[in-house]
């Protein structure tokens, strides 16, 4: 597993905000490892948007924080992240979905509501199967609104 560096509105390891396209695929294709799923946003041949999708593969930590956006628990992570900046009830929130922090530039996603209460009683191979959407499947960051 590869540990990268993520700081919302600002980068995702070596991948900035504001960089070229030219930049960003140079900067893919000289990396040791590999994002699974990559969707980037240009506005003004700027980056604006950077998804990364969770394929088990990276640790994406929050830079001074130690916090795992990927390995941690949703119901264990939104509590942690809502102590550094709460996260907005806009047109993005979906409760135990999707959550948007806007003062740090990050959105994470996953596809559908389920805490480790609703697993726990299960026969243990349902339990394994299910336990991936313990957590966010993506995340995204954006310049913040600071």
């Amino acid at each position: 597993m590869h540990k990268v560096t993520i700081k919302p509105g600002e980068f995702v390891g070596p991948l900035k905000l504001g960089m070229s396209e030219a930049e960003i695929n140079h900067i893919l294709n000289d990396l040791e490892y590999s994002f699974s799923v990559l969707t980037t946003s240009y506005t003004n041949s700027s980056l604006t948007e950077l998804e990364i999708s969770n394929d088990r593969t990276i640790a994406a930590v929050l830079e001074g924080y130690n916090i795992d956006l990927f390995q941690t628990k949703v119901e264990d992570l939104i509590p942690k992240l809502n102590e550094i900046s709460p996260y907005a009830i806009n047109n993005f929130y979906s409760e135990g979905c999707q959550y948007d922090f806007p003062e740090l530039g990050l959105r994470l996603w996953r596809s559908i509501e389920l805490y480790s209460k609703d697993i726990e009683n299960l026969p243990e191979d349902e339990k394994e199967e299910r336990a991936d959407k313990l957590y966010f499947e993506t995340f995204v960051i954006y310049p913040s609104i600071k």
